[in-house]
Formats: C-alpha cells, sequence, structure tokens
C-alpha cells in the first residue's frame, strides 16, 4: 500500500462479509471504554459499482459520491444507532463511491479529533488510512469472502474466527492507552 495517514487513537474492525460480528465487538469496545473517554463511534461503507442497492440510496447534493451522517438516533435499529446506544459520545456514517476516497477522508478529519479514540466499523478505510489497531472478522460459514476484505487480511493487526470464545478473548487483548490502540499478548 502508498503513504496513508496515519490514525493511532482509531481501531478499525473489519469482516469478510455480513453478519460476521464487526459491530457486535465495536459495541462491546465502546462499552469498555466509554465509562472514562469520550469516544468516537464510525461505520465507513465504500460504494462500488453495482453495489448501491446493499447501502441504500444515500445522496449528497453538493458533493455527488460522499455522504456523511450524524448519528442522533439511539433508538432505530441501524448500526449507528446501537454506537450510540453502547456510549458512543457521537457516531458518524461515511458511504464513499470509491474514487472519491481521498477526498472523504479530509472531509472526515475535519469532523473527527485525530487525539479522541475512534471505534470505527469498515472494510474499505484501512486502505486509505493507517489505523493503531486492523481488525479482521471472518465467519468460515460464510462464503465467498469479500475481495476488499481478502485484501486487507495481510495487514491486520488480528484476524480472527468469530466464535463466542474468541470474540471474549479478542475483547481482552485489544487495549488503549496514550499513544492509541495496541493489542496484549
Amino acid at each position: 500500500m502508498n503513504e496513508r495517514p496515519e490514525y493511532p487513537h482509531m481501531i478499525i474492525v473489519g469482516g469478510t462479509g455480513r453478519n460476521s460480528g464487526k459491530t457486535s465487538l465495536i459495541c462491546q469496545l465502546i462499552k469498555k471504554y466509554s465509562d472514562n473517554q469520550e469516544i468516537t463511534g464510525l461505520k465507513v461503507s465504500s460504494i462500488y459499482p453495482g453495489e448501491e442497492a446493499l447501502h441504500g440510496a444515500h445522496t449528497n447534493p453538493f458533493n455527488p459520491g460522499i455522504y456523511i451522517y450524524k448519528e442522533t438516533d439511539p433508538g432505530s435499529a441501524k448500526d449507528t444507532s446501537r454506537m450510540l446506544r453502547a456510549g458512543a459520545r457521537e457516531v458518524w456514517f461515511l458511504t464513499v463511491a470509491d474514487e472519491k476516497f481521498k477526498e472523504a477522508i479530509a472531509v472526515l478529519s475535519g469532523l473527527i479529533d485525530k487525539e479522541r479514540p475512534v471505534i470505527c466499523e469498515s472494510s474499505s478505510l484501512a486502505r486509505f488510512i493507517k489505523p493503531g489497531l486492523l481488525i479482521m472478522m471472518k465467519r468460515e460459514d460464510h462464503a465467498p469472502i469479500k475481495q476488499r476484505a481478502e485484501e486487507l487480511m495481510h495487514d491486520a493487526d488480528l484476524q480472527f474466527d468469530f466464535d463466542e470464545g474468541s470474540f471474549v478473548r479478542v475483547l481482552e487483548r485489544i487495549k488503549r492507552n496514550e499513544q492509541g490502540w495496541f493489542l496484549s499478548d
């Protein structure tokens, strides 16, 4: 990968497909750390040609290809609402056409504090930034694996198959200090 801006206070949780446990892990991390820190939640979806139906019709008439939404409703079933209920101070949802990612990161950088802990769900954002930690979740019973997720597996600080036991062990290993996120042994 080429030179990417560093975000040591961001952890990105990606997955090999839908329903791999990403949001569940993120919400547990938010609960774990939000008692003594202000956590920003973030969900980023890259829109590839032909995938528009999977992500809904989000448009921005001022900048086609980039949609940024601040979640304010903790009562819905959306992943971003679940992050608010878990204790995130604020939650952002970003959908972006692949060719607009660098531009979207510039906009996003103006919205989030790079020194505040950010917990992000995405299998796309790590292609464009370097987070403090990149966790990739797999489900062996799900196939096929998304190509963009497969491409990130070799960059992941940790990859694991989702099951209840591994979920608890991974949650215990993810730590944070003033320098950012890290894995304990």
